[in-house]
């Protein structure tokens, strides 16, 4: 049978195919039975399996094996290898269709037909592509062997003379190291998967395909990011953009801005994340690509949500443009833009199936209808993010749906379920956590790898120098015991010094480290008992009879919370991340106004136009934020006043903090009832080298200064 009458009727039968597809496979089985040459009846075999593609994967299967016996029957080199080509195109067609088992079943038939057919360099693009469809199915061990695999074929002929099989060899060691970074990145392996996208990126320079070297400067990326190297990662990402642009890559520019935006999202930098974003979504719109425009969206959506849990200073640094809509019109359009943009991203997600997407988008949605006061809302779009978490098996979104349905139960006085929901999201927890200690040991087995591995160079660098010196010394002995002396103590006090200065680092970080540890335990242990005995006394509470029990039950709700409020600010001095001066500010600044919110009195803040960005210890706020507060209880129990007022200034590294009230003063024959807290006050200003000054003229001014 002519070659051309099988493309004429595969063609024919491709247009038909929703009109008589079983009558066009029909007419292929006769000619098949009718026909005797073998490359005739391996390309018939494989049009029918190609009209099974959607509808059965075991006649996709049946065929295509069918086609494979035939070629390798005929003993015809050329014809087992058309076969399997055609074996690997059908195996991508079922890739693309996320149909791995079947997939992976043609790429091991097909490296099979390869090995028979004599042309070994040929498997390593098999073996390739068995890799990529493991690691897409998350068969990470087999991923691991295939690339493995790869890589040990692809050195055989990597200075072969033969120029195609040299270029499958640098080809595959470019794709296989890549695709075994990515393996090694989704397990968390850092120390591995460096080590193979950078040597993808060597091979893929030396190719010269630069559309591939940026790939692997993408990965490398995307691991500097896990590791907080936000300077590496911007690096590496700035460099792959580059090269995505010069050969117009839509879908790696696309994707290389969305990290930009991220990586500067981590950082709080939320002005260049917010331009990263926006210039991927006006690209995407302007070429028309479909292609991951949700997963943009979500991430835009879910910045806005950030930039809305801002202090008002820190909105207009982040958009000054806005400054004059008012603050209050400011908040509303940051909201309004997450709703908008998260909406986008559900109704995209739900159409292209990606369920992770969909499940974020819910959550920032749920947030929204949550500062609406819309909770009803909020509960059923928690209730499906729940729902798709659980199929999917996404315990971290999992566990922050059932703290915020917890949380928005609690809001509707739905104690009961607010409890069930809150022991939900305790179990999660644990899980969630014990995974993030796994990663984090991972994280350090990574860094104890580099560390050790830094100190052998240096020990080779050292030994190469020694031997330099060595050589040199026969021709002048004295001259070389000289510098050999010099230089042993000029090691000796670099290793003095290294020592010292790692000693007085891993001393502060061991600070900082049981600080963080402390805060967490209390947010966790603590914090988590107080909410329980919190929920349960309200439980309690609306479901007594007595009114003895239902006055006791109160008094341990208003405890709880009492102590919750003080854990709260227990947390918020311990965590080494508010050491810096404007989270100081921002967190006495939110205080003081909830403070006085339910006081009959008139209460104003005044804030510097610029607070920067200094760093304070953990002493130091911890203790002027007590004394600022010892000074708000005064005004609230003693003070008799109407106004109070809060004044932040910054002069000369001098943070000036003034609290004052309209209100009777503090009587010279009454200042011992204020003693004991006039007291703490000056001694934790003097214990952090500060100053307090108190003025009783027409009420209190109490003036706090203390250098930064």
């Amino acid at each position: 049978m002519n070659y051309y009458i099988i493309q004429f009727i595969m063609t024919f039968g491709i247009f038909n195919i929703s009109i008589s597809q079983q009558t066009n496979i029909d007419s292929l089985k006769t000619v098949l039975t009718s026909n005797s040459q073998y490359s005739d009846m391996v390309d018939l075999h494989f049009v029918i399996s190609d009209y099974y593609n959607d509808t059965n994967i075991d006649s996709v299967l049946h065929y295509a094996i069918s086609a494979k016996l035939m070629a390798e029957e005929s003993s015809d080199t050329a014809i087992m290898m058309k076969c399997s080509n055609d074996l690997m195109n059908t195996a991508l067609e079922l890739r693309k269709q996320r149909k791995f088992e079947a997939a992976e079943k043609l790429i091991l038939i097909c490296i099979e037909l390869r090995e028979k057919a004599g042309n070994e360099p040929s498997t390593i693009a098999g073996y390739v592509n068995l890799c990529i469809s493991y690691c897409n199915h998350r068969r990470y061990d087999a991923g691991i062997k295939a690339g493995m695999m790869a890589k040990e074929i692809s050195l055989k002929y990597q200075y072969s003379p033969d120029s195609s099989h040299k270029a499958d060899a640098l080809g595959g060691l470019g794709s296989a190291n890549y695709w075994l970074g990515q393996i090694f990145y989704e397990k968390g392996e850092y120390y591995n998967a460096i080590k193979c996208f950078t040597e993808s990126a060597n091979y893929r320079n030396i190719m010269g395909n630069y559309r591939t070297l940026a790939q692997s400067l993408t990965g490398l990326a995307r691991i500097y990011v896990q590791q907080k190297k936000y300077p590496e990662a911007i690096s590496c990402f700035d460099s792959a953009l580059a090269l995505y642009q010069e050969f117009t890559s839509k879908k790696g520019i696309f994707r290389t801005l969305r990290g930009l935006g991220n990586v500067y999202e981590l950082q709080e930098d939320y002005g260049k994340a917010l331009l990263y974003y926006y210039k991927t979504l006006f690209l995407q719109r302007k070429y028309e690509a479909g292609f991951e425009k949700h997963i943009t969206c979500q991430m835009l959506g879910n910045l806005f949500i950030q930039i809305y849990r801002l202090p008002e200073y820190r909105v207009f640094e982040v958009i000054p443009s806005i400054q004059s809509y008012g603050i209050e019109n400011a908040y509303l359009s940051m909201r309004d833009s997450a709703g908008y943009y998260l909406s986008l991203a559900y109704k995209s997600s739900k159409h292209l199936g990606d369920d992770l997407i969909m499940i974020r988008s819910l959550l920032g949605l749920a947030e929204i209808s949550f500062a609406q006061k819309e909770f009803e809302a909020a509960i059923s779009q928690l209730n499906e993010a729940i729902f798709l978490a659980k199929k999917i098996e996404a315990k971290p979104e999992l566990y922050n749906a059932y703290h915020l349905l917890s949380v928005t139960s609690e809001k509707l006085g739905r104690f009961e379920d607010a409890l069930n929901y809150f022991k939900l999201y305790e179990i999660i927890k644990d899980s969630v956590y014990n995974e993030e200690s796994t990663r984090q040991i991972a994280d350090l087995h990574y860094k104890l790898k580099i560390e050790k591995k830094d100190q052998e160079n240096e020990l080779l660098h050292e030994k190469s120098e020694l031997q330099q010196e060595k050589l040199n010394r026969q021709a002048d002995i004295l001259k070389g015991s000289v510098i050999i002396i010099s230089l042993l103590v000029i090691i000796g006090v670099m290793i003095f010094r290294s020592q010292h200065l790692r000693k007085k680092l891993e001393k502060q970080a061991a600070i900082m480290d049981e600080r963080n540890r402390i805060s967490a335990d209390l947010h966790d242990d603590i914090g988590t008992g107080l909410s329980k005995i919190s929920l349960l006394s309200e439980f309690v509470r609306t479901q007594a009879e007595l009114p003895e029990t239902k006055k006791e039950a109160t008094k341990i709700a208003d405890t709880s919370r009492e102590l919750l409020q003080n854990i709260s600010e227990i947390i918020w001095a311990m965590n080494t991340k508010n050491d810096y001066v404007d989270n100081l500010v921002a967190y006495i600044r939110r205080y003081a106004a909830e403070y006085f919110e339910n006081l009959p009195l008139k209460f104003k803040t005044t804030l510097p136009a610029v607070i920067p960005r200094l760093p304070i210890s953990g002493e130091h706020r911890r203790n002027i934020f007590f004394t600022i507060k010892e000074a708000m209880n005064n005004i609230a129990k003693h003070a008799r006043a109407t106004k109070a007022e809060l004044i932040f200034s910054i002069k000369n590294d001098v943070l000036f903090v003034v609290i004052q009230d309209n209100g009777i003063g503090i009587p010279e024959g009454k200042l011992n009832q204020f003693g004991n807290g006039l007291k703490n006050m000056h001694e934790r200003m003097s214990g952090i080298n500060g100053s307090i000054k108190i003025e009783t003229n027409a009420g209190t001014k109490i003036t706090l200064a203390l250098p930064i």
